[in-house]
């Protein structure tokens, strides 16, 4: 999962931002033409002041911010973001497109989130509220607060859920660290303080993941290991190998891109040399020419976010797939699989690994 803290403030005057504050991701299909998502989204744009997030909007492929109800009440028409002095991020709004602050379904997003610092400036509390300022559960895990504490060398050692009423919730993760700061353990843990979900991390000689074991406890008589393990090629995540205590589930995720069409290929090293910003893995529909020219390229099924497609189509708008000598009629469509790998792990604002950069 890719995660970053934003630590936005809000501001009345954004309408003034200049162009170069401005941010705006258009959903296109690969001619260039402007389509919706299944939202209803044609656009976002993210507004800066200073070179901090202010807001966020979305829009359809006309231009106009989304409706309320478009959006099925889990995403709003624009995001509002609000720093203190210390320039810590401390609250996150939900408007919709009359300018109103709307209520999300609390299931997928809320209508408020809120952030707490201590004097260090380190997070210690995160809250979820409805409209009305009122602590808002957020889906079957019930959660509406989430507490964090630190160890006196400024490492997050726990993570609590609890309640609106303030109950304690199942789930407390616990962090343990190597002598030098690295993180090498993440424990859940039930209310009885047993641990249901254990990870354990290690690291090569230049600080990058390379092992990642994973526990988990189904029920007292049934339980899940998984082994991970993390290739790379100048410092480029290329394959992650997963081991299952589950016969039969054992696989190899790679970074790459995979042709099903017969009498073409793809240099090895492209995806490579391609930046990626966005990670996911998606399969698409792709018509070539005669001369192994894309026409075409049509997602069947995508994993991942709208921005990632947008990556793929960019990927493909610029290059020709070359042509196998030992085909004399190639097929002019088929099927291509894409795959970018997302180094882990994160949790929610705070990342603890110093992670591999697929895309320097």
């Amino acid at each position: 999962m890719k995660s970053h803290l934003l630590i936005p403030l809000l501001s009345i005057l954004s309408l003034f931002i200049s162009s170069d504050e401005r941010e705006k991701i258009t959903w296109t299909n690969f001619q260039g033409q402007g389509i919706e998502n299944y939202y209803g989204v044609g656009s976002k744009t993210y507004f800066y002041e200073g070179g901090k997030l202010v807001k966020l909007e979305y829009r359809d492929k006309e231009g106009k911010l989304i409706p309320k109800g478009q959006f099925l009440s889990f995403y709003p028409a624009v995001f509002r973001y609000t720093y203190d002095p210390q320039g810590n991020y401390v609250s996150r709004e939900a408007y919709d497109s009359s300018g109103e602050l709307m209520d999300l379904d609390g299931y997928y997003d809320a209508s408020i989130s809120r952030f707490k610092y201590n004097s260090q400036n380190q997070l210690i509390e995160r809250q979820t509220l409805d409209k009305d300022e009122k602590l808002l559960e957020m889906g079957d895990s019930k959660i509406a607060v989430k507490k964090y504490e630190y160890d006196d060398s400024g490492h997050l050692i726990t993570v609590t859920n609890y309640d609106a009423a303030g109950n304690a919730l199942p789930g407390m993760i616990k962090f343990s660290y190597s002598p030098n700061g690295v993180l090498i353990k993440e424990e859940h843990l039930n209310l009885s303080d047993e641990v249901r979900t254990e990870f354990t991390f290690s690291y090569d000689d230049f600080g990058f993941l390379d092992r990642f074991d994973a526990y988990e406890q189904v029920s007292p008589e049934d339980s899940n290991t998984y082994v991970f393990n993390f290739s790379y090629t100048d410092s480029i995540l290329t394959s992650i190998n997963i081991h299952s205590s589950q016969p039969n589930s054992n696989r190899t995720e790679e970074r790459g891109v995979k042709i099903g069409l017969s009498g073409w290929f793809i240099e090895d090293s492209l995806l490579l040399r391609t930046r990626f910003q966005h990670y996911g893995k998606g399969e698409f529909l792709l018509t070539i020419g005669p001369d192994g020219k894309v026409l075409d390229l049509e997602p069947t099924e995508v994993s991942t976010s709208m921005e990632f497609i947008q990556e793929v189509y960019g990927l493909f708008r610029g290059i020709k797939l070359k042509r196998s000598t030992q085909t004399t009629t190639p097929d002019s469509t088929g099927k291509i699989v894409v795959s970018v790998l997302e180094p882990f792990p994160t949790l929610e604002f705070l990342e603890f690994v110093k992670k591999p950069k697929p895309n320097d």
